[in-house]
């Protein structure tokens, strides 16, 4: 397996995650980089995703 470490921050002092995420090396067989670094930047967001809250603040209709 391919460990990937990553960091998120929200640009705050201490306001910080990180995480790895383990990849199959056969996954990126034959890709380009760039096709590379889409299935690993993939894994990554849905992995930091656990330590994120979305939510709706407002819902409005738009009076045009």
């Amino acid at each position: 397996m391919l460990n990937v470490d990553w960091k998120m921050t929200i640009g705050f002092p201490g306001a910080e995650r990180e995480g790895t995420v383990e990849i199959d090396p056969a996954e990126l067989e034959g890709k380009s980089e760039a096709e590379q670094d889409e299935i690993i930047y993939k894994e990554i967001w849905q992995d930091a995703m656990q330590y994120v809250d979305v939510f709706p603040t407002r819902k409005y209709k738009d009076e045009d």
